[in-house]
């Protein structure tokens, strides 16, 4: 994953990216389960990896990259092209789950092809395109709800100054 730019210090790219990391853990270790005959194993993984995955799709729509088709419309196709590759993975997931898990070495391969885009043009596309910690801070918001959690407390930003999580500051 990339590590060069500072853009996993964001809260929600650094969330976003620890999920991958995970998710590239969790498919590594269903392909050698697969690989080595262990197909409850395998399964089992590919479960976690799709209870991992079906949320981490969700809120990167609907938080990240809704805000950032927001600010600059230039990046609308890279942002629909990595939501049909979403739409894609979690397909190919959910068939795995369902027990063909010949596409687990696809699934993974697939799966470190798109973070690899991900973290390395979008990622830290977005931490230099929204500049505005008010859009940070409804990215957490749709994040969460993607997520079915509980939004974080809104805050105002008129009366004071102050360093966000997220990395920006009012």
């Amino acid at each position: 994953m990339c590590q060069y730019c500072g853009c996993h210090e964001n809260t929600i790219i650094g969330r976003l990216s620890a999920e991958h990391d995970a998710l590239v853990d969790l498919t590594g270790d269903m392909v050698r389960a697969v690989d080595r005959g262990d197909p409850d194993t395998a399964s089992a993984l590919a479960l976690r990896a799709r209870d991992m995955l079906h949320p981490h799709t969700s809120a990167e729509e609907h938080g990240l990259f809704a805000a950032l088709r927001l600010e600059e419309e230039a990046y609308a196709d890279t942002i629909d092209r990595l939501c049909g590759e979403h739409t894609t993975l979690d397909g190919m997931i959910d068939r795995i789950v369902d027990g063909d898990l010949s596409l687990g070495r696809e699934f993974a391969r697939g799966l470190r092809d798109h973070i690899d885009r991900e973290e390395n043009s979008l990622f830290p596309a977005s931490v230099v395109t929204i500049i505005d910690g008010d859009v940070w801070d409804r990215i957490e918001a749709d994040d969460a709800a993607a997520r079915g959690e509980p939004a974080p407390r809104p805050h105002d930003h008129d009366d004071h100054d102050h360093d966000h999580p997220h990395g920006h500051t009012h």
